[in-house]
């Protein structure tokens, strides 16, 4: 309380910097978790794309279109500043949308549709229909004069395509750099796809990540599709936006939720008003040979700045801003206005059922699978529990509070010594131990899992014998055929799916076994996601 009130005036002027500077137009963030009328003040409907009962159609169906060949676009309206010409800096974004294309359950679909990225005066091109998918002009088939960056979900194979059901990255054509096929067929309209676009302007590296919500189904054998892109040709201030086409073939294409974050951060010469941050923390001990600035503990979050560089995840917390005062910290993120896991699991807020819990469990296994294998180096959490699961408007499971977090080598652990994080989240060798690893993150993952289908904290210290240790007691059931016994009394009644349910609890108790050796990795887990479905 003393270091807020004598470092008021500190904290604010310094926040009207880093704001200011943010409203020069470095940063643009929105989002959509419906598309309702008001929504139509955001975005710019071109051709065929309309609004319709919370979501944006991209195409037209019948009654509405008689003639199947048709396109539409939709796109945020105003300019996302790319790059700062002054600065010599590109932008990073992240982008995270929901999606459905119905094909019908027909043989033949058409065509898909596409996030794109233009210069901002960009519009819909003619004679765009079909497999060009409302980017590009039919006559440039190969390279286009107007730049454009694009990823598609294709579902027709044209003459240039590798099959009907692929992921893309175009580079001013409508021929992909790179493909992967889904396991899932995009067009099974009972499938909503959730994708996750992210782009790193360090590394110039284009990112893709798909899933359908209730498989945790990836790309292929892969969590990611990535290409090399420097979109610095695209100009100062781009268009961002969705666009879809349909040839012979009637199709759905649809977009149900966007979100979409961009910054320019600065490098070690810039935004000099900011002030600098204290020393950075050493994790020389054992596997940890790097330094994690003290600013990490707060940067558990889209954005792992300082010591551990530029991260975006779309099952991160976002950081927004910070400043600090000798050793004192503040902190900004994202609002997330459904609050924390634990106070839907403790009666504190409404009751999430089955579907939403399902949900939660695989886009928290998503956020480890990045920080434990996808990131450049290895991120430990040290305290993955239920209070540090956030949950926004549309109930997506994000993993924050870096506090206790660590980088190690990918193929080491991570000694320290002092024991770290919470009492029945806490894997077993880190009482003897002290050594926090992916193993440990995976057990505490396990307890969360546990945790979301029994309602119950991992200790209920007035408990009856047998059923003060969550764990202990689900170990218990599970021995003794009896698993059913450890579901949340509140989904009882309700419609939830209990082979599913039991699905997670196994590899809950999988991830909690005593023996670290014997858990599963999360890559294990998210490779295996058919365990949690249906």
């Amino acid at each position: 309380m003393e270091f807020l009130i004598s470092s008021y005036n500190f904290i604010i002027t310094t926040l009207i910097v880093v704001f200011f500077l943010l409203q020069k137009g470095s940063s643009v963030s929105f989002s959509f978790p419906s598309f309702d009328q008001n929504s139509i003040n955001h975005i710019k409907l071109e051709a065929d794309a309309y609004l319709d009962n919370g979501v944006l159609q991209l195409t037209l169906l019948p009654p509405n279109s008689s003639i199947p060949h048709g396109n539409g676009r939709a796109s945020y309206n105003k300019a996302v500043q790319l790059r700062d010409p002054e600065r010599e800096l590109l932008a990073s974004f992240t982008t995270n949308f929901e999606f459905v294309m119905d094909g019908g359950h027909k043989n033949n679909s058409g065509d898909g549709l596409a996030f794109f990225i233009a210069p901002f005066n960009s519009v819909i091109p003619n004679n765009s229909k079909g497999g060009n998918l409302g980017l590009i002009p039919r006559e440039s088939d190969s390279i286009v004069s107007n730049p454009i960056v694009a990823v598609e979900f294709d579902t027709f194979k044209n003459y240039w395509d590798p099959n009907s059901n692929h992921v893309g990255i175009n580079v001013n054509s409508i021929v992909s750099n790179v493909h992967v096929s889904p396991k899932t067929k995009m067009t099974n309209g009972s499938r909503v796809g959730n994708a996750r676009i992210s782009y790193n302007s360090t590394s110039k590296n284009l990112t893709v990540f798909l899933s359908y919500a209730g498989d945790g189904t990836v790309i292929g054998e892969n969590t990611s599709l990535s290409s090399l892109v420097d979109l610095t040709f695209l100009g100062e201030e781009v268009r961002v936006g969705f666009s879809a086409a349909t040839g012979s073939y009637v199709q759905l294409n649809k977009v149900l939720s966007w979100s979409f974050h961009s910054n320019i951060f600065h490098n070690n010469n810039t935004i000099s008003a900011i002030p600098s941050p204290t020393p950075p923390l050493e994790t020389k001990k054992g596997g940890g040979s790097h330094q994690l600035s003290r600013i990490g503990f707060g940067v558990g979050s889209g954005i792992l700045c300082c010591g551990l560089g530029l991260v975006w995840f779309m099952n991160l917390v976002q950081l927004i801003g910070w400043c600090h005062k000798g050793d004192e910290l503040l902190v900004v993120y994202e609002y997330l206005p459904n609050g924390s896991l634990n106070k839907h699991l403790r009666g504190e807020k409404p009751m999430l059922p089955w579907a939403t819990r399902h949900k939660i469990v695989i886009g928290l296994a998503s956020s480890l699978l990045y920080l434990h294998e996808e990131w450049e180096q290895c991120v430990v959490h040290r305290d993955i529990k239920s209070s540090n699961i956030m949950l926004d408007s549309n109930f997506n499971a994000k993993l924050g509070d870096f506090g206790l977090a660590r980088l190690v080598d990918h193929e080491r652990g991570l000694d320290t010594t002092l024991v770290a994080g919470t009492r029945g989240y806490l894997a077993p060798e880190c009482l003897t131990t002290s050594k926090a690893s992916k193993e440990s993150d995976v057990y505490s993952f396990g307890v969360v899992a546990l945790e979301i289908c029994s309602g119950r904290k991992p200790i209920v210290s007035n408990a009856e014998e047998g059923k003060v240790m969550l764990v202990e007691w689900v170990w218990e059931l599970y021995g003794s055929d009896q698993l059913v016994e450890a579901v949340d009394k509140g989904l009882v009644g309700t419609e939830y799916n209990d082979k599913e349910m039991e699905c997670v609890m196994v590899v809950g108790l999988w991830c909690c076994h005593p023996d670290p050796t014997c858990r599963p990795s999360i890559k294990q887990i998210n490779h295996r996601n058919e365990n949690f479905a249906s």
